[in-house]
């Protein structure tokens, strides 16, 4: 007689509720962990920021969807998501810009976060200037290479730079960033400072679209796609790049899709997890609004069954070029 795996037991939901405005009422305990949160490189508080669940602290402004915290521990997850892009995708682009790198060329990263990428290219490519946009401040201040910039931006407002200013401009993960009615009019800007001949690059991952997931995989897929069909969000973005580059005037359009396993097999698989997870940790507040299940129990019981079912996420990275001046 087969036995039901263990982890299935966490498919009933628990008779808890939470939300947005309780979760800003923290306890003793919490109260004690926000004090010592660090907040990106010594950023203080403010009016625009309110800590919830766990004294993680979130961006509360109006103009911004604003679902990760801004806090050394949401830093240190998109440093280590830097790195499994680049192992996933076996290197930090793939327009073919190399040699216009070596030679010394203008490069925009858009929504830089805290400049993992932005850093390590701007070391590997010393002739090539790069700036770095973040609607965050959680990019360095003053210990980066001197070919490396950073501006505080939103990215729905017109870019500080002119016309035909970039020969490249690299964009990732804006599918929690951005609203779906927002997307047509930021690749328009993106293409306006983009230098005729140049390429633009962006990758970003198919959000609640596990692939072969097990129950619990299609729990988390539920309450991924509520989030962000509550936000407003597109979680069919990654899959749409090229169409919408077409439709900006870019030609030249290529897409590569990679399958990643989440928490199987080698170094890769048990990167991919720990970003799944610390994911939902900090989309936390948010996610168990409508699925409150999605706990640390249920996320750990989740990684086991993504080894019984095989369980993937899948990125997509599209890059297009800007025709050339006639």
């Amino acid at each position: 007689m087969s036995r039901t795996p263990w982890f299935l037991r966490f498919l009933s939901p628990k008779k808890r509720k939470q939300s947005i405005s309780s979760s800003t009422t923290t306890s003793a305990s919490d109260q004690q962990r926000s004090s010592s949160t660090s907040l990106p490189y010594g950023t203080p508080p403010s009016s625009n920021y309110v800590i919830m669940d766990g004294g993680r602290r979130y961006n509360n402004r109006d103009d911004i969807p604003a679902l990760f915290p801004e806090d050394d521990e949401e830093n240190d997850r998109r440093h280590r998501q830097h790195w499994t892009l680049k192992l996933a995708f076996e290197g930090n682009f793939d327009a073919p810009v190399e040699e216009a790198l070596v030679e010394g060329i203008k490069v925009l990263d858009c929504a830089c976060g805290p400049a993992s990428w932005t850093m390590e290219m701007a070391k590997d490519y010393p002739r090539s200037e790069f700036e770095g946009l973040d609607v965050t401040t959680s990019f360095p201040n003053a210990i980066k290479p001197e070919n490396c910039h950073f501006t505080v931006h939103n990215m729905i407002d017109p870019f500080p730079f002119p016309a035909n200013h970039f020969e490249y401009i690299h964009q990732r993960l804006l599918v929690l960033g951005l609203l779906a009615s927002e997307w047509d009019s930021f690749i328009q800007r993106l293409v306006i400072i983009l230098k005729p001949g140049g390429w633009i690059e962006s990758t970003e991952v198919a959000f609640g679209e596990l692939e072969n997931a097990g129950p619990m995989g299609e729990v988390v897929n539920e309450a991924a796609n509520a989030l962000t069909s509550s936000r407003g969000l597109n979680v069919d973005i990654a899959k749409e790049l090229g169409d919408r580059f077409e439709k900006a005037g870019l030609v030249n359009i290529k897409t590569r899709a990679i399958p990643v396993p989440v928490n199987q097999g080698d170094k890769l698989g048990q990167l991919a997890w720990e970003n799944f997870r610390d994911i939902f940790l900090a989309l936390k507040p948010f996610v168990r609004q409508t699925h409150p299940q999605l706990d640390e129990e249920f996320l750990a019981a989740f990684g086991e069954e993504c080894k019984v079912y095989n369980t993937k996420t899948i990125w997509y990275r599209t890059y297009a070029q800007k025709p050339k001046a006639e």
